[in-house]
Order: structure tokens, then C-alpha cells, then sequence
């Protein structure tokens, strides 16, 4: 998701500024600038309800399973805004490692490590979708390899691609000079590689909606970008994950060519598996925090976030390095 700074801020009358304070609805203004309005309390409410939807009853994951949204993964990117029209390659290796939890946070004795090497196209439309700048993805094309070493010293591995994801549309509304609302839907389909202990692909379908809503200025990078995955059943286990939330969050200070700042993603699962109870493998959850930066030059960026998640529950406490190249082609 690379993005582009918007340009600089138009001058609002001091009496039309205090009564949007006093009110929250602009006292004068075209529909479209109640629209907006309106469309930015509801961005700032799916976001918030993302925060909201892992509090509740939490179920489990199927064993052996991972969620396909990669927990993180656009961690740095101004994800609420799209770049100017055109297309796009990104590549986002990752290099992660960590003490396999349980319920409690205790360690289990198995120790995970892997690394990806994975690309998605992006394509910027020049035209406006329901009154938005749009793109649509390919994502998740590359490789992915885990190795899992168990408390008996057993050393699992698995190598191959992941599934792929595919992105229709992804809509981006500018609310106000600074402030975005991003909305989009995809799906992954079960292509990737099933076979072998660990599974890289999974043998399901999921469907995917995304929102990120955004303040971008001249100084300042403040994004939260929440994923919803919802899971079909799987058809070699008959076994039908329940869905998930996922917060990447970026905070980041420009200066000059340079942005910098905090990162880190939420990720929790908030509704009910269904299948056999011997594949139940807890309550997956993790929050994560760490540093990361973003030098951009000419058609090119480049990225870095190093991350350590510091609440986990039922999945890897991990340490992950997260990449991120793009250019405009």
C-alpha cells in the first residue's frame, strides 16, 4: 500500500471552526461536505470496532492453521491514502522468531522460525469509483518457509507459497485536507501449498474486508488499518476457523526524506470455531510494538519495522523484521 503525501491545507473561517467544534457537524457547507462528515465517524467506527470485536467471547483456531492476513504486514504504510495512478510493485520480506505460548503466556517448548519473500502487485486506477480514488491487488505471491522445532527436539519444516489473495477494489475517500477513509474487500483462495507438517497454504477460502482511516500532513503519518477475516470451512478437516481482527497501527514523524516512529499491530479472533474438539488449538491473540522508518526517493521506497510482541496468547511470541520495497513501474 504506498502512498503519497497530500498537499497542503485550505484556510477554514474561525467561525465555522469553532462551531464544527462545538457541534461536530460543520455549521455550513455543501452536502458533500456533510457526507464526509458523516463518512468519517463512520470510519472512525469501524475502527473502534475493531478494537472492540476481541474483547468479547473469544474460541479458538484450528491446530496447525494460521490466519491469512499477515499479522503486521502494513505496518508503516499509509494505507488510509492510495499513490497517484499508475502501477505498482511491492516486496515485503519478513524474518520472525519466537517461543511457542499457551493460554497463560507460559512456554510450550517449541520454537518457531521463519521467513518470507513475498509480492503483490498494485494497480492505481486514474478514474474514481463512488466518488473515491481506487486500486486493486494481487497479493501474497512468493514463498513462505517455517521451521518448527518441538520439546523432543523433533524439527518440523515446511517450504512453499502461500495463498493467494486477490483485491478487487480498495477505495480511498479525502474527508477533509488531511483526513482518509480507506475501505476495501478481497478474498484468499486455497492455492497455496497444503502438503506437509507445517501447511504453508490453507485448504479454504476467506473472505477479507479492510478499513484504515488516516491523518497524513506534511509532518505527520497517524494511521490504524483493521482487517476482518472471515474463514469457510476447511475441506480436508472439515473444520471451520472462527473469524479474526487484526489492528496494524503506524505513528510516524517526516522529516525531510525521512519518516520515523512507532508501529505495531493487535490481532485477536471474536467468534466461534466449528469443528472437532481435538483440533482446537486456544485462543490466538498478540499485540506488538517496535521502531520502523521510511525513506522515500523519486518512484522508489523503502521500508523497515522491527517488532516484539509484548501480550501473546495460543500462537508464537514472536521478534519479526518486516521489509518493505515498492516501486512504480
Amino acid at each position: 500500500h504506498p502512498g503519497t503525501r497530500p498537499g497542503t491545507t485550505s484556510q477554514v473561517s474561525v467561525a465555522a471552526e469553532l462551531s464544527t467544534r462545538m457541534t461536530g457537524i460543520p455549521e455550513r457547507g455543501t452536502d458533500m461536505d456533510k457526507l464526509t462528515w458523516r463518512a468519517g465517524r463512520l470510519g472512525s467506527g469501524l475502527i473502534l470496532l475493531g478494537c472492540a470485536l476481541p474483547t468479547g467471547t473469544i474460541q479458538a483456531a484450528e491446530r496447525g492453521s494460521i490466519n491469512e492476513y499477515p499479522l503486521g504486514i502494513t505496518m508503516g504504510m499509509p494505507t488510509a491514502t492510495l499513490p497517484p495512478a499508475g502501477l505498482y510493485l511491492i516486496i515485503k520480506p519478513t524474518l520472525s522468531g519466537g517461543d511457542s505460548v499457551d493460554r497463560t503466556g507460559s512456554r510450550t517448548g517449541t520454537r518457531i522460525t521463519s521467513w518470507a519473500a513475498n509480492g503483490q502487485l498494485q494497480w492505481v486506477h486514474a478514474h474514481r469509483l463512488l466518488g473515491a480514488r481506487w486500486a486493486s491487488y494481487i497479493r501474497s505471491v512468493g514463498v513462505v518457509d517455517v521451521q518448527i522445532r518441538l520439546p523432543d527436539r523433533q524439527v518440523l519444516h515446511g517450504h512453499g507459497m502461500p495463498d493467494v489473495e486477490v483485491q478487487p477494489a480498495s477505495l480511498s475517500w479525502q474527508l477533509s485536507p488531511h483526513v482518509y477513509l480507506q475501505a476495501g474487500v478481497g478474498f484468499y483462495a486455497p492455492s497455496g501449498k497444503t502438503s506437509g507438517d507445517p501447511s504453508i497454504g490453507q485448504a479454504h477460502w476467506t473472505l477479507e474486508h479492510d478499513f484504515s482511516i488516516g491523518y497524513i500532513d506534511r509532518d505527520w503519518t497517524l494511521v490504524a488499518h483493521t482487517v476482518f477475516n472471515f474463514n469457510i470451512t476447511d475441506t480436508a478437516t472439515r473444520y471451520r476457523n472462527g473469524s479474526t481482527a487484526t489492528i496494524d497501527y503506524t505513528a510516524f514523524h517526516t522529516s525531510g526524506g525521512l519518516a520515523y516512529g512507532l508501529v505495531g499491530y493487535y490481532h485477536a479472533q471474536f467468534s466461534r470455531d466449528h469443528g472437532p474438539q481435538a483440533l482446537n488449538a486456544g485462543r490466538p491473540k498478540a499485540f506488538s510494538l517496535g521502531p520502523g522508518m521510511t525513506v522515500r526517493y523519486q518512484r522508489f521506497s523503502f521500508g523497515l519495522t522491527l517488532t516484539r510482541e509484548l501480550f501473546t496468547r495460543n500462537l508464537a511470541r514472536k521478534t519479526m523484521l518486516l521489509a518493505n520495497v515498492s516501486c512504480r513501474l
